[in-house]
């Protein structure tokens, strides 16, 4: 979907929207506007865990907190007790596709992942600003249910948000 479509459709106050990507189907929802960046992890609870703000931009605002960040960030991985249900995706052909909103250049997802290996991820970019726009990863084929899990830091007003992908 157009960028400006998709905004429309958060700013109903959803927590993901569904957009039309051609021949498939797939889920808008933000992470937080703090960094703009994510990691990626393989966890045992989920396929694949997108957290955000990334370890990285914990460690420059709170240098002497590494501690601290790991176990929220192994939190924020391994557990969704109290997470909210995002919706579903059923990923055909097994790989996904995690862009950020404006990223001009999406189309180059679709080439990338035929030749992504069994298990494997690339990142992608398009040109534009710093660093990679977006992510494709396989997670093999099946119905992927998505979560998304908010932490508390010991931080006033920061917290650390997780989305899952799990089986199901």
């Amino acid at each position: 979907g157009h960028p400006a479509e998709v905004m429309r459709g958060l700013a109903k106050g959803e927590e993901a929207a569904a957009i039309d990507v051609g021949a498939s189907a797939g889920l808008a929802f933000e992470l937080e506007g703090k960094s703009g960046k994510l990691d990626a992890y393989r966890a045992a609870t989920a396929a694949l865990v997108l957290v955000a703000p990334p370890r990285s931009w914990w460690l420059e605002r709170h240098p002497d907190a590494a501690e601290t960040i790991d176990a929220l960030i192994a939190r924020a991985i391994s557990g969704d007790d109290d997470a909210s249900e995002l919706g579903e995706i059923d990923l055909t052909s097994g790989k996904l596709a995690a862009v950020y909103l404006w990223l001009k250049k999406v189309g180059a997802a679709r080439e990338l992942a035929a030749t992504l290996p069994s298990n494997g991820a690339v990142e992608f970019g398009d040109g534009y600003g710093d660093g990679n726009g977006g992510l494709i990863v396989d997670l093999g084929p099946g119905c992927y249910r998505l979560t998304r899990h908010e932490l508390a830091t010991p931080w006033d007003d920061e917290t650390i948000i997780a989305v899952a992908f799990t089986a199901g």
